[in-house]
């Protein structure tokens, strides 16, 4: 959202809960762009400070029903593993992808990732992915 806002000068609209949930319990088979594309499509028919899940494409929504209707259970599609872990494996995921969108180049990765290039190496030494 932050590179779309840079981009066009508009501020970036947050998630509701419910599209945020959503979008945390779907599987992403088409990984990063997938989402990417998710996200920008949301973006552009956003009027609005915040994406309500209406403007999701629909098996985002369908993802969730189970969690709605009880929301006591857990996320199926959710690691098993404390915060931190989780958004650590997250991150891992999401630096893995983009290298390989960027066909292993580290300058180019770190500007997709839009951190910088000192930043992006430490994740990479972070992570075991150097």
């Amino acid at each position: 959202m932050q590179k779309l806002s840079r981009r066009t000068g508009r501020r970036a609209p947050k998630l509701t809960v419910q599209a945020l949930t959503a979008m945390l319990a779907y599987n992403w088979p088409g990984n990063i762009r997938e989402l990417e594309n998710v996200m920008e499509a949301a973006f552009y028919t956003s009027n609005e400070r915040k994406i309500p899940l209406s403007l999701l494409p629909s098996q985002l929504a369908s993802e969730t029903s189970d969690y709605q209707t009880n929301p006591t259970q857990p996320l199926t599609n959710l690691k098993q593993g404390t915060l931190k872990e989780q958004l650590n494996e997250a991150e891992r995921s999401i630096i893995q992808a983009a290298l390989l969108e960027c066909a292993d180049n580290r300058t180019r990765t770190a500007k997709k990732l839009g951190i910088s290039k000192s930043t992006f190496y430490e994740k990479l030494d972070k992570h075991g992915l150097s």
